[in-house]
C-alpha cells in the first residue's frame, strides 16, 4: 500500500476504530494504511460520524482504484458495525451501509456515489 489517500484514510479509520473493540476491522485498516502512521486521537472514542466518514471515504478511495474487493470488505465493517448500533441511531444508517456494500458487490461506481452521499448526509 503507497501512502495516497486512502492510505492516510485507512490510517485515520484505524485510529477511529481501535476505540471500538472491532480488531479485526483495525487491523483490516492497518493493512491497507502501510506506513501512514495509525495514532489514535487524544481527545477521546470518535463519534459515529467520524466512523461513517472516514469509512466512506476508504470505501470511496478503493473503488476510485479499482479495488472493489477490499472496499466491499470495508463497506462489511461498517455495515456490521451500524447495523449493532440500530438501536442508538435508528432505521435509516444500517440500511445504508446495506446499500453501500451492494454498491461495491456490484461495482456500481454511479450506486456507490449516491450511498456515499446518503451517508454523509446522515453523518455531517
Amino acid at each position: 500500500m503507497s501512502d495516497g489517500p486512502v492510505a492516510v484514510e485507512a490510517a485515520r479509520l484505524a485510529a477511529a476504530v481501535a476505540w471500538l473493540s472491532q480488531a479485526q476491522w483495525r487491523e483490516d485498516a492497518e493493512r491497507l494504511a502501510g506506513a501512514a502512521p495509525v495514532t489514535a486521537p487524544d481527545e477521546g472514542p470518535p463519534t459515529y460520524g467520524e466512523v461513517a466518514r472516514r469509512g466512506v471515504a476508504v470505501v470511496e478511495g478503493l473503488a476510485h482504484e479499482g479495488r472493489w474487493d477490499e472496499a466491499s470488505a470495508q463497506a462489511r465493517h461498517l455495515l456490521a458495525f451500524f447495523s449493532a448500533q440500530g438501536h442508538h441511531l435508528g432505521p435509516i444508517a444500517a440500511p445504508s451501509f446495506d446499500g453501500l456494500l451492494a454498491a461495491t458487490l456490484a461495482r456500481d461506481p454511479g450506486e456507490l456515489a449516491d450511498f456515499c452521499g446518503l451517508v454523509r448526509e446522515i453523518f455531517p
